[in-house]
């Protein structure tokens, strides 16, 4: 968390509630070296800072600043990593990456589950994440490029172009783009759609620069291939996104889902998909909204199909469509969206028992944040492609 531009009333009411807590006033450096060193401890396991962390680290010096006295501090809970999520929707971003780092070699706590205790969330019949079970395509094997300039980002070294490169890329004709990018990406599915969690490693970025720039190029033709990234499974996704998934894949089915709603709901009713890509469909199309308000009608009854289908299927025997926690996603994002007018649909699949409530609180809960101020949480991925690419670097 950061803030900047401060007026000195404000100032002066956050010091006071500062004053009022456990907070102890302590030496710069001590500071920094608790901050510097959690980032490296975390990082070992596999795990980079929050993306904002690109901007909050200037508040503090250059960690390579030798007038900073080194000083080593033991991390970890008794020696072990402590992976600490709200949510189990959150673990399913972070442990498989942790299990590739370490194996079984640390703790885990879901603080939802510690608030359900405390606070009395009440009970549901949870229904777990259906296995997955897609078999995918024979994908293309081979790539030409057209464009040499996008060639050699692609091919050569594995790093975050400047932005002056990107822009020469997206000013060259756009349908040479598309076409030399979904022959990259069928290629990538191609050589890695059969990984194994054993195999998967930091595939580094050129997968997520691809579709990054595919949709910069605006074609919702696009869209299939893109959704047939989304079909791949959990090793895959670790292996090409780690913890960037969401942060790609939604501005990019936000940038690609015009007039191809019902391509991206056909997704949805597909059966035996990775439960966290599966996720990444509603805040694609509620960010789409957010960003087009010419769409709202149009998303809002959308939001309606997906309710009805997650309604139908998660009381069903041998369901594979899907879990308590992506019903419980999917009423988190018809709350962010404002879309009062599904308050009946929501109240049905309520009616199931079968909503995680420590993903989005309780009915009641639920109706009363729908009527709240607009927090417009799709802001986040609303940035640019720069600065995603700043992020990322």
């Amino acid at each position: 968390y950061w803030m900047f531009r401060l007026g000195e009333g404000e100032l002066s009411a956050l010091m006071e509630q500062i004053r009022k807590t456990t907070a102890e006033k302590v030496p710069y450096e001590v500071l920094h070296n608790w901050i510097f060193g959690a980032v490296e401890f975390a990082y070992d396991a596999g795990i980079a800072p929050h993306k904002d962390f690109s901007v909050a680290k200037y508040l503090l010096e250059d960690d390579e600043d030798e007038r900073i006295p080194l000083i080593e501090y033991d991390f970890g809970d008794r020696g072990q990593y402590h992976l600490c999520v709200q949510t189990r929707e959150e673990a399913v971003r972070y442990l498989p990456v942790l299990h590739r780092t370490l194996g079984d070699g640390f703790l885990f706590t879901v603080r939802a589950e510690e608030r359900e205790e405390e606070e009395g969330y009440g009970e549901f019949d949870e229904v777990p994440p259906p296995p997955y079970s897609y078999r995918h395509p024979d994908y293309p094997s081979a790539c030409v490029f057209r464009c040499k300039a996008l060639e050699r980002l692609l091919t050569g070294p594995d790093e975050v172009p400047s932005d002056q490169e990107v822009r020469r890329i997206l000013s060259l004709d756009h349908e040479m783009l598309r076409q030399d990018l979904e022959g990259f990406i069928w290629k990538v599915l191609h050589d890695t759609a059969d990984i194994t969690m054993e195999e998967a490693g930091d595939d580094g970025l050129l997968l997520i620069l691809a579709l990054l720039l595919l949709g910069e190029a605006g074609d919702n033709r696009s869209l299939d291939v893109v959704l047939e990234v989304m079909r791949q499974s959990e090793a895959f996704r670790a292996h090409h996104f780690g913890d960037w998934a969401d942060a790609v894949l939604v501005p990019v089915l936000a940038a690609l889902c015009s007039g191809s709603f019902d391509k991206v709901y056909g997704f949805l009713e597909e059966p035996g998909l990775e439960d966290f890509f599966r996720t990444l469909a509603v805040p694609g199309i509620c960010t789409a909204m957010y960003q087009h308000p010419e769409m709202r009608a149009v998303g809002v009854q959308w939001l309606r199909r997906v309710l009805k289908l997650y309604t139908a299927e998660i009381v069903k025997e041998g369901n594979s469509v899907c879990s308590s926690g992506t019903a419980g996603m999917l009423v988190s994002h018809i709350i962010d969206a404002r879309a009062v007018e599904l308050a009946p649909e929501i109240r049905a699949l309520y009616a199931t028992g079968k909503v995680d409530l420590t993903v989005c609180g309780s009915l009641d809960e639920v109706l009363d944040e729908l009527r709240s101020p607009d927090r417009q949480y799709y802001k986040l991925y609303s940035r640019g492609i720069y600065e995603l690419l700043n992020a990322l670097r």
